[in-house]
């Protein structure tokens, strides 16, 4: 082999095109930029700590990635990630060019969201996009759970905030009775296929950006990795 076939035979070695984008949506919100609850809750060490997993434990080459609801880039990444989604506010236009990102096949995790009124809020903006949208309650015997890290209960992730007053006996939970319970939720789509995943009254989010923290509860941050992985890799291959 001549020198410049080995040089280019190296160089295809070391280089990886990626394969997955971790796709954050930035979305308009209620809150101004200067609120915690916004599209950049977590933002970015969560991403990162998402890619860095994903790329260690899979064979999958992950970069991570920000769009908005009425960018044209919206239709080359077929995973969008939506945190605080019942603040987010979309124009006729923006929740148009999602429309026609679902039927192109995309798939969307609505993470981080508690209590009733969260949850109608971010269903009743989920409906501008898809109209008949029917959320459906998940058990783990779903094989969602279980393709990649068997996951045999769903579990509470709850906020940095709540880890650090738990000395003083807060709730560990969100927004009163009704964020108790965690719950993962599906809409189909008329194949059959799931379009959203919602992860109700869990800050998934959070058991990934501290994930390096040794004060963030770690039986949290090992339910939030595996669920995550789970997620991606369903989305890939579904």
């Amino acid at each position: 082999m001549s020198l410049l076939l080995a040089f280019l035979f190296a160089l295809s070695q070391l280089y990886q095109p990626t394969t997955f984008h971790f796709t954050r949506l930035q979305y308009r919100s209620n809150y101004d930029d200067t609120a915690l609850k916004n599209w950049y809750t977590d933002w970015p060490t969560m991403d990162k700590n998402v890619i860095t997993l994903i790329n260690r434990m899979t064979n999958i080459k992950a970069a991570t990635m920000r769009v908005t609801p009425n960018a044209t880039a919206l239709h080359m990444f077929p995973f969008l990630y939506v945190v605080e989604p019942e603040q987010m506010i979309l124009s006729h236009a923006e929740a148009s060019n999602l429309r026609t990102w679902f039927k192109r096949g995309g798939f969307m995790w609505m993470d981080d969201f508690h209590g009733d009124l969260e949850f109608e809020t971010a269903l009743a903006t989920l409906r501008k996009i898809l109209p008949d949208a029917q959320p459906i309650e998940l058990e783990v015997a779903h094989p969602l759970f279980h393709i990649f890290f068997d996951i045999n209960r769903i579990e509470r992730v709850v906020t940095n905030s709540i880890v650090i007053c738990k000395p003083d006996g807060c709730e560990q939970w969100e927004n009163g009775p009704s964020g108790k319970e965690p719950k993962v939720f599906a809409v189909f789509d008329d194949n059959g296929e799931i379009q959203v995943l919602m992860t109700f009254n869990s800050d998934t989010g959070d058991a990934l950006e501290f994930a390096d923290d040794p004060t963030y509860p770690r039986e949290m941050s090992s339910y939030g990795i595996r669920l995550c992985v789970n997620i991606i890799i369903w989305s890939l291959s579904h």
